[in-house]
């Protein structure tokens, strides 16, 4: 058995699948295996592939039909044999440290799952321009162990799969799967909640090593007119949600609390036409939320509170509520306060003006 099994889900990404699988197999840890699943690609991706893998003989190639995102992450995590499974995407890439730094935690502490920060970038070369993205919105929940079956304020971290690595029995043990809906898209939703309410322990680095691409056409976030499908993932989250009560009671309002970012997020990407649709089904579940108490308006800040309000009450012959952020720096800083508290709020500051610190 190896370290880590790398799951490379891959479709028509000739362009980028160098780059990242260099980024995999240069990695510092060596003892890992690389399951390239082949959806189905139609350019020179499979050729790309079986180039890597007559080099490293740590690469299996599973060549299958075109299915999906979902179903090529699901056969490769059967086909795993690592103690922990990761995921990287044929379009990101990964630093080099990267497996040594999350292993040594996952193994050190018995852990499910251990993720780190991430980077959004754009372009090629020298010309990229990179975001630090801190996947915590606490700087209290790094470098410590956490018990998310038991913290449901733990889903206010970003929801990226692919910035950690997960033991592989916990995944199979608990039957964690993504939905394999064909043509669909952010099939990874489901996967992350069902993590974090089964997981029995984590822990969160501190220091950035997954780079997400974020000019790729062919990716999900550039294909707005497949947004809705992340309305479908949210229903099934709560589908799996009312099976249990005792875990509907203390998921459902942190859930709905992601839904409400991700309903925000769809409006700001859709046409004129997608926008009255999002909000009629934003407000139809807002008033299900409000009715259940699953809405609790102090864990928003008093804009999203407002605009919350007007979602409710928007019956398709208003004008469209739209949100509107403080026009003033320091109406957003007050925000981040409320919401994130000074060590965290300073900490985004230094980010953002790409004053970084790494953390070891």
């Amino acid at each position: 058995m190896c370290k880590i099994s790398v799951i490379v889900p891959t479709y028509n990404v000739e362009r980028y699948l160098r780059e990242c699988m260099n980024s995999i197999i240069h990695q510092s840890l060596t003892d890992i295996e690389v399951v390239c699943v082949n959806d189905g690609s139609t350019d020179r991706s499979g050729d790309i592939l079986r180039e890597y893998a007559a080099r490293d003989r740590r690469i299996r190639i599973i060549d299958q039909k075109n299915a999906g995102y979902g179903r090529a992450v699901n056969v490769g995590i059967q086909e795993a044999r690592g103690e922990y499974v990761a995921i990287v995407e044929p379009d990101d890439y990964i630093e080099n440290q990267m497996f040594e730094k999350l292993y040594a935690a996952a193994s050190r502490h018995s852990l499910d799952f251990v993720k780190a920060d991430c980077a959004f970038f754009r372009g090629d070369a020298e010309k990229r321009i990179f975001e630090r993205v801190m996947i915590c919105p606490r700087l209290s929940w790094y470098g410590r162990i956490l018990h998310p079956c038991k913290m449901p304020w733990l889903l206010d971290a970003e929801m990226m799969n692919v910035t950690g690595i997960y033991r592989r029995k916990f995944l199979l043990d608990k039957r964690i799967v993504l939905r394999e809906t064909p043509g669909a898209l952010y099939q990874d939703t489901g996967m992350w909640f069902q993590i974090f309410i089964n997981a029995e322990n984590c822990m969160f680095i501190p220091r950035k090593f997954y780079n997400i691409r974020r000019d790729n056409p062919g990716s999900s976030m550039m294909q707005t007119e497949k947004l809705s499908a992340i309305c479908e993932e949210y229903a099934d989250n709560y589908a799996r949600l009312q099976q249990d009560r005792e875990l509907c009671v203390r998921f459902a309002p942190y859930l709905f609390k992601r839904k409400v970012c991700i309903y925000m997020f769809i409006l700001s990407k859709v046409d004129a036409a997608g926008q009255i649709e999002m909000t009629r089904r934003f407000s139809e579940e807002l008033r299900v939320a409000i009715e259940k108490q699953e809405y609790r308006p102090h864990m928003f800040t008093q804009s999203i509170q407002r605009f919350l309000r007007d979602v409710s009450e928007w019956t398709g012959k208003q004008p469209l509520p739209v949100y509107k952020k403080s026009t003033h720096w320091w109406g957003r800083l007050m925000e981040c306060l409320y919401e994130h508290g000074s060590v965290y709020t300073v900490g985004r500051i230094l980010v953002k003006i790409r004053f970084k610190r790494e953390f070891v």
